[in-house]
Formats: structure tokens, C-alpha cells, sequence
């Protein structure tokens, strides 16, 4: 545990995740004086979605390397997906009212394309919640599209085949929208 991060309550590296002491001080803190509390339950579920996301950086960002907003949504995906699973929620993260095109804003390509922005500019960019919502609902869209099954296959193969490496956005795209014959 920390006591300050610039960035969230957690962070990942490899082999270590770093958590916010405050964040979780007052999660068991308050987990201890009243557990019924529907306040209490969203503060616990979100702890738990942020130890899934930091644990998902692990495979998505360090063991395989992927774009920043690629890592971002499929981190933010499994939070919501595992977290389903073991706070025994509804599962929502596969159902998706959104279609590819809407999902596929500007603001994405923006930061796709920001190569021609100052350093500053870009991790700026990065870190905002716009990133993450949007990253998030492109890869909750995708995988409603193919099905959660089909979906993490395509995932596994890309992630078996660049083993320790780098997934351009290009082949983590072309892996997610191709279309295969029987």
C-alpha cells in the first residue's frame, strides 16, 4: 500500500500492484461497522473491480503489450466480467446497447492518431475518463458482437501468438473483426 498515487487508487507492474492506502483503510474500515450498508456495498464492489483491473494489467500490459487504450478496455472489461462473477452480480459487461460505429468516436481516434501531439499533450489524453469509457465500450461491443465465448478465444490466440511482445492496434483490431470460414 502507498499513500499517494497521481492516478487512481491502484497501479500495476509487473509482478506488483500498488494500492492506495486510504482506499483501502476506508473499504475495511467501513466494511467492519456496517455491512449491510448500501454504501458500504458499492465502496467493496468498486475495491474489488479495481484489484480485477490491476490483476488484468498484469496479462494485458505487461505480459503481453498492448496500445494504451487497448490495455485500458480490456482491463476495464474483465473488471466488470470477473467482478460479476465473483460478487455474484447479473452479468451486464457482455450485453452492450451500443453499436461498433457509435463506440468508435473521435475522441479514439484522436488518441489513435495523436502522433503528432507534444508528449505532454498525449499522456494528458490518456488519462481521462473519456479514454477509459470509450476503450471500455468498443471491447464490451465487440464482445457482445462475437459472444463472450468467441471473444476470448480470439483473445487468447492473439495474446498466445505475441507472447511477452507488443499486439499493434492494427492486429489486435484485425483479430477482433475478422471473419473466419469453417
Amino acid at each position: 500500500m502507498v499513500p499517494k498515487l497521481s492516478l487512481g487508487g491502484g497501479m500495476e507492474n509487473d509482478g506488483c500492484i500498488f494500492l492506495l492506502d486510504p482506499l483501502v483503510a476506508s473499504t475495511f474500515s467501513n466494511a467492519s461497522n456496517s455491512s449491510t450498508s448500501t454504501n458500504t456495498k458499492k465502496q467493496y464492489e468498486d475495491f474489488v473491480e479495481l484489484i480485477i483491473h490491476e490483476v488484468m494489467h498484469l496479462f494485458f500490459g505487461n505480459y503481453t503489450s498492448f496500445p494504451f487504450w487497448v490495455k485500458e478496455g480490456l482491463a476495464q472489461f474483465f473488471e466488470k466480467h470477473v467482478g460479476d462473477v465473483l460478487l455474484g452480480r447479473k452479468t451486464s459487461s457482455t450485453n452492450s446497447t451500443v453499436s461498433m460505429k457509435e463506440v468508435q468516436s473521435d475522441k479514439i481516434n484522436k488518441l489513435k492518431h495523436s502522433k503528432q501531439e507534444n508528449l505532454q499533450n498525449n499522456f494528458s489524453n490518456h488519462f481521462n475518463g473519456v479514454t477509459y469509457g470509450q476503450a471500455f465500450e468498443w471491447v464490451k461491443a465487440k464482445a457482445s458482437e462475437l459472444g463472450i465465448s468467441e471473444f476470448k478465444v480470439r483473445l487468447k490466440a492473439i495474446v498466445d501468438e505475441h507472447k511477452t511482445g507488443f499486439v499493434s492496434e492494427e492486429d489486435f483490431i484485425k483479430n477482433m473483426t475478422k471473419q473466419f470460414s469453417v
